[in-house]
C-alpha cells in the first residue's frame, strides 16, 4: 500500500529526474540511420548482416575489415524508422562460418529519444575486466576479431549491424 508520504517522495523523485534530464531531441534533429560513438564523433554503421529464413547469419556484402571500430565503451544511436532495437550481442568473425560459434548477449542501457530513435549503451563495455572476460569467452584474438552485433527488427526482417572491437585497445584497458 502506498502511503501519502511515499507518494510525495515518488513525485518529488520523478520531478527531480525530469529536471536533471536533458531536453529530448526532436525527430527532425536526428538523421535516420545507425551510428556508433567513436573518439572522432559519431560514425554511421553501414555494414549489416541479414538472417536466412532459418535464422543463420549471412556474411555482409561489404568487407568486415571496413566495419566501424570502437576501442572503449560501445554507444549506439539507432534511428531507423519502422525498426526496433531487439538486442546487442558479442561474437567473432567465426559466427558467419560456424553456427556453434560462441555468442554472448550484452547488458544494455536504453533511452528512447524520439518515436524512432533509441540511444543504447553497452553496460558491459564500461567495465574493462568484464569486457576482457567477455572477449575471452567468445574466443576473440588478433586472428579471430570480436564484433558487437546490434540486432534491429522490422516485421520479421532482421538486420545485425556490425561494430568492430579494437582488440589491442580493449585488452590494454
Amino acid at each position: 500500500m502506498i502511503t501519502a508520504r511515499l507518494a510525495r517522495r515518488i513525485v518529488w523523485l520523478a520531478a527531480l529526474l525530469l529536471a536533471a534530464a536533458p531536453a529530448p531531441a526532436r525527430a527532425q534533429d536526428l538523421m535516420p540511420g545507425m551510428f556508433v560513438g567513436t573518439p572522432d564523433g559519431p560514425q554511421e554503421l553501414a555494414i549489416f548482416a541479414e538472417r536466412t529464413p532459418v535464422g543463420r547469419i549471412k556474411p555482409p556484402r561489404m568487407a568486415l575489415d571496413d566495419a566501424q571500430m570502437v576501442a572503449g565503451e560501445v554507444r549506439v544511436l539507432c534511428n531507423l524508422p519502422h525498426f526496433r532495437l531487439r538486442s546487442i550481442w558479442l561474437s567473432t568473425r567465426r559466427v558467419f562460418r560456424d553456427d556453434s560459434a560462441e555468442r554472448r548477449p550484452l547488458r544494455v542501457a536504453r533511452r528512447r529519444l524520439t518515436v524512432t530513435a533509441v540511444f543504447a549503451q553497452v553496460v558491459d563495455s564500461a567495465d574493462p575486466a568484464r569486457w576482457r572476460k567477455l572477449l575471452e569467452d567468445v574466443g576473440a584474438s588478433a586472428d579471430n576479431p570480436a564484433y558487437v552485433f546490434v540486432t534491429m527488427e522490422n516485421d520479421g526482417q532482421v538486420r545485425d549491424f556490425v561494430v568492430g572491437v579494437d582488440m589491442a585497445s580493449a585488452l590494454a584497458r
